[in-house]
């Protein structure tokens, strides 16, 4: 006699994750993922456990992303991919579950050519419209078989990971463009199982989350000066949030800092000596300090993104003279100029990494002379005579990370933080919306 049954599946907040009809115990019939939102994530069709019939994978916004057939467990005929905007991003056509061997370009949400796509015996190498390569990995069925590579503009390879039946497994791995370990995330059935570790050029660990069946168990960013621990804070995700310790050079705790969504709590916090004793107070007003001695002597005065040192700094010898440097994440700068320079640089940087599909052609120059360009209309602007005490941080984006929609966003509200540019809206407005027509974005 049959079982008939629908089976559900939640996430752990309890927002439907699946619905699927069933017979047996085995998948037969109507099969849905959803969104947290309730909005429709894919809808496939089973036949006694197989797949079989039309499947199409959905954006939040409603809109399809892709569409197949398959046969008894097997994608058949063509597979359609869009962009959001409905335009066709890619046409691929399958035999039994493999891609037939043929050369597939590959569109922009304008139409135009991205890439190619070259198919030999179910093997993937992708390439750029000027012949640099992109990708490359196998894949059977629709899903991903074995290591999958993605290479940065210049051809080092940017990422690496291994696939089993579609499903991620062992350690993922992120590299720069001189072949430097970036990032490690270890993968079990598909999900992030372990820690994900962010490293330094050194080799070492300066940042560690911490993964249970892919969801996040929190996080804490680690900073070290040669080999020694320095101090550690409590981050979500990309920002700090929690308790930030400072450690002095034999060990001893130098200071705790509060922090909440990215920025310092403001609040006077003690500073210790090497012996535990006070000797001095750190007081925070939106992300700048200001140390003391006991005497009430300025010690330094300094400005923060996140939990770094990063802009003017302003030092004090004991006999009150003044001097000052410019910091980016930590790093000692003496030149306003050569501070700039860097910080454009970064920006620069995520644009090409971001942005190189759509435009290969731009170079690193191309972003830099955009946020100086930016930077210099924003610092001679009227609104740049005003002192701003209400700097911050966009809603933390969590695990899914920065929606491509909002990029553009946050990259924007990085560029004012770090600069402490005007914060009258207006400003930001202004660069947000040159960016995107920088890159073509709606």
């Amino acid at each position: 006699m049959e079982k008939v049954e629908l089976f559900r599946r939640y996430y752990p907040e309890g927002e439907l994750l699946e619905e699927s009809e069933t017979v047996n115990g085995e998948k037969h019939g109507k099969s849905i993922l959803f969104y947290r939102s309730g909005a429709h994530r894919s809808e496939d069709n089973f036949r006694n456990g197989l797949l079989d019939g039309e499947s199409r994978l959905f954006y939040e916004s409603g809109a399809v992303e892709w569409r197949c057939e398959y046969r008894r467990g097997l994608v058949t005929g063509k597979e359609y991919a869009y962009h959001e905007n409905g335009r066709v991003k890619k046409v691929t056509e399958y035999v039994d579950g493999m891609v037939v061997d043929s050369d597939i370009p590959v569109y922009d949400e304008l139409g135009n050519l991205r890439n190619t796509e070259k198919w030999r015996n179910g093997y993937c190498r992708a390439f750029h419209r000027d012949g640099r390569i992109m990708y490359e990995g196998a894949r059977v069925n629709h899903e991903s078989v074995g290591i999958q590579k993605q290479y940065n503009p210049d051809g080092s390879l940017r990422r690496e990971e291994f696939y089993w039946r579609g499903r991620r497994y062992g350690k993922l791995r992120q590299f720069d463009r001189s072949g430097v370990l970036l990032s490690e995330t270890e993968y079990a059935n598909g999900m992030r199982q372990g820690y994900e570790r962010l490293y330094n050029s050194d080799g070492t660990v300066y940042r560690k989350s911490l993964y249970v069946d892919d969801q996040y168990c929190g996080g804490k960013s680690l900073d070290y000066d040669e080999g020694i621990l320095r101090s550690e804070c409590d981050m979500n995700y990309e920002l700090p949030d929690g308790e930030e310790v400072n450690y002095n050079e034999n060990g001893t705790v130098q200071s705790r800092i509060q922090y909440r969504k990215g920025m310092a709590v403001d609040g006077k916090y003690e500073s210790y000596a090497e012996d535990g004793t006070v000797d001095g107070y750190i007081e925070y007003v939106n992300n700048r300090s200001v140390l003391t001695d006991l005497d009430g002597n300025v010690k330094y005065e300094a400005v923060f993104y996140r939990n770094r040192l990063n802009g003017l700094c302003y030092m004090y010898s004991s006999e009150g003279e003044k001097n000052e440097g410019y910091f980016f994440d930590d790093e000692f700068y003496e030149t306003k100029e050569e501070f700039l320079d860097v910080t454009f640089e970064l920006m620069a940087h995520i644009c090409v990494d971001r942005f190189a599909d759509t435009f290969p052609e731009y170079t690193l120059e191309t972003y830099k002379d955009f946020f100086a360009g930016e930077y210099e209309k924003a610092e001679n602007s009227p609104a740049a005579q005003t002192v701003y005490s209400d700097y911050a941080e966009l809603e933390n984006p969590g695990s899914e990370g920065i929606p491509d929609a909002r990029f553009v966003d946050y990259l924007v509200r990085e560029f004012v933080l770090r600069l402490r540019l005007p914060n009258d809206g207006e400003t930001e407005k202004g660069i947000v919306k040159g960016l995107k027509e920088l890159v073509g974005m709606p």
